[in-house]
């Protein structure tokens, strides 16, 4: 016997809608398919969760009945409002029902059945036992199981980014998958599914964004110990270089879409700042970034708070991170990427990423807009350090930033120098 299972989540209004749909339409349907061997529908309302689990006499039957699921999943989304957190696909080893529940027949079988072979997800291998490049690999084969169970071809993938996340083009369909390793309802899949809902709020509003995909729900799905999201595939030119003034109209009207974005953003000092003083302060584990290199910017990263701590800071929606790589240019027009980072904070925070700066589009106030360059540079330069174990580029791009830092310090000096000259001259 084998067993597939779906979780769901939702509001508490959105699981009463469950109720009734898997009531009225799922349980029937599923009783009526052939060597369906039973079913049962499960709700924990305190937890916003449920859990539908199905029994099928053959492993032929499971197959099939999958077809059937991924329609019926999608009718289920579409009429209650809930979200698909996770699939499981079991084969029953042993089942075993006594007094009341047998004789109300609700579990029809007892069976003892050789375990079949099965693909252990990397979150249970032990540490340290596979490379970057096994965690990308496995990374991708999860979405392309995912994208073939929704009928898109995806034998032509490719990785476009390896980073914090792992981002594929599942060539040679118009589909990019995004992933990060995960579990139903953890961090990195909340974090997925916030982007995702930020982004569908960006396209409603008409602003310059790459969208979710339409050729399948876009998530968060979860494979093998990954959560993944299914995002619109866009062609661009990756060697065009992004024009000042155009990079700001289009970090404009997506300021202005956020705006009437109804929840709230954390401030932008609770997510790279955040992050970077914790790596430098607070983490004891060994690192790759050299022990001056630590002091050097623990050193920057107290003089740059230090000021912001007597600076007047405006308070604005904001991308986050609208880096070169986050914008994609296309013959048509600037499209923007990445909405995991979104907060709020000052426009010169986005600004002190953004190519061109803005000029010619923003009012800004030129020393806050200096002040948080710098502070974006030590962000950069914590984060490289910390994954550059995986990768030189990642280690010349640390160093490339704690570059940029010494020689603003040094205009700095040189600047305090003259002014300290011209004082005495006069």
């Amino acid at each position: 016997m084998y067993a597939r299972t779906s979780t769901w989540a939702g509001t508490p209004e959105a699981l009463n809608s469950w109720v009734r749909d898997v009531t009225e339409k799922v349980s029937p349907m599923v009783a009526g398919l052939p060597d369906n061997g039973g079913a049962y529908f499960l709700i924990d309302r305190d937890k916003g969760r449920a859990v539908t689990l199905t029994l099928w006499t053959s492993a032929a039957a499971a197959t099939k009945g999958d077809e059937t699921a991924d329609k019926s999943r999608e009718s289920t989304i579409a009429a209650t409002g809930v979200e698909l957190v996770e699939r499981g696909r079991f084969e029953v080893v042993c089942a075993h029902a006594g007094g009341t529940a047998a004789a109300e027949g609700l579990i029809r079988h007892t069976v003892r059945i050789r375990p079949m072979a099965h693909e252990i997800s990397s979150k249970n291998q032990p540490a340290g036992t596979r490379t970057r490049k096994d965690l990308r690999a496995a990374a991708v084969r999860a979405a392309q199981d995912v994208a073939r169970r929704h009928g898109i071809a995806a034998d032509e993938a490719r990785v476009l980014h390896d980073a914090n996340n792992v981002v594929v083009h599942l060539a040679p369909s118009p589909v990019v998958a995004k992933l990060c390793p995960a579990s139903a309802g953890d961090r990195g899949w909340r974090k997925l599914a916030i982007e995702l809902e930020i982004a569908r709020h960006l396209v409603r509003a008409g602003a310059p964004v790459v969208g979710s995909s339409p050729e399948l729900a876009p998530g968060p799905h979860l494979e093998s110990g990954y959560a993944m999201t299914f995002w619109r595939y866009q062609d661009h030119d990756p060697n065009a270089l992004a024009s000042g003034p155009a990079a700001g109209l289009a970090l404009e009207q997506v300021h202005q879409a956020l705006d009437s974005y109804p929840g709230m953003f954390p401030s932008f000092l609770d997510r790279q700042v955040r992050r970077a003083s914790r790596t430098l302060f607070e983490e004891t584990a060994p690192s790759a970034m050299p022990a001056s290199e630590r002091a050097y910017l623990r050193s920057e990263y107290l003089s740059i708070t230090s000021v912001l701590r007597n600076t007047k800071l405006g308070c604005r929606a904001l991308h986050g991170d609208p880096h070169r790589g986050n914008l994609l240019v296309s013959q048509a027009r600037y499209l923007m990427i990445d909405f995991e980072s979104v907060c709020s904070g000052p426009l010169e925070w986005d600004l002190s990423a953004l190519p061109g700066m803005g000029v010619g589009v923003f009012s800004v106030d030129v020393e806050l807009l200096a002040l948080l360059r710098r502070l974006r540079s030590l962000c950069v330069a914590v984060w490289c350090w910390t994954r550059s174990r995986t990768s030189s580029a990642l280690e010349r791009a640390a160093r490339m930033h704690s570059g940029l830092l010494r020689e603003a310090a040094h205009r700095r000096d040189s600047a305090q120098i003259g002014i300290i000259s011209s004082a005495l001259q006069s």
